[in-house]
């Protein structure tokens, strides 16, 4: 794998793990009491978890930066997945493990799909993908990809129209 897009990557989750907070999407409206006082106690025990875990101080980061951009850069993947359902996957473990990052900073139901010229990230199940780093000279593809806005929790554009664009349906060329 590339090394620019490994230490994109790596930063990119840095960034996460440093700024970590209780994933509140399991609350809307339609609830029964009972349903947001469970949903309540998930984000509340969450953040706890979060809380108790060790600060991320900057050797820490630099490490678990150099750490997951090795790991990365030494795949012979076309692609390489990262992932955090309920906990990192193993290339995000171990790197959290040797630079001594506790699993609770990771993100819930974050995605990252990293190509030798461009990554691409999601945050829960139905989000839509967004990118989150370009090589130069990478061209969009024509399908309506979206940036990642820092700012907002919300997408920016229309959403990509061409199912499993980000597995390489398209013909970039």
């Amino acid at each position: 794998m590339d090394r620019g897009a490994a230490q994109a990557a790596a930063e990119w989750w840095v960034d996460r793990v440093r700024s970590v907070q209780p994933e509140t999407d399991g609350l809307h409206p339609g609830l029964s009491r009972e349903q947001a006082f469970n949903a309540t106690a998930q984000i509340a025990l969450r953040g706890a978890l979060i809380d108790a875990a060790p600060a991320i101080d900057e050797h820490t980061a630099q490490a678990f930066a150099r750490e997951l951009a090795d790991a990365i850069a030494a795949s012979e993947h076309e692609t390489v997945r990262l992932a955090v359902d309920y906990s990192p996957d193993r290339i995000l473990a171990q790197s959290a493990e040797a630079a001594g990052v506790h699993r609770a900073r990771f993100p819930g139901k974050t995605t990252m799909r990293v190509r030798a010229d461009h990554i691409i990230a999601k945050a829960g199940y139905k989000a839509p993908w967004r990118l989150v780093w370009a090589a130069p000279g990478w061209e969009h593809p024509p399908c309506g990809v979206q940036d990642w806005p820092e700012d907002s929790e919300g997408p920016v554009g229309p959403e990509c129209g061409l199912l499993r664009w980000h597995d390489g349906d398209h013909d970039w060329a």
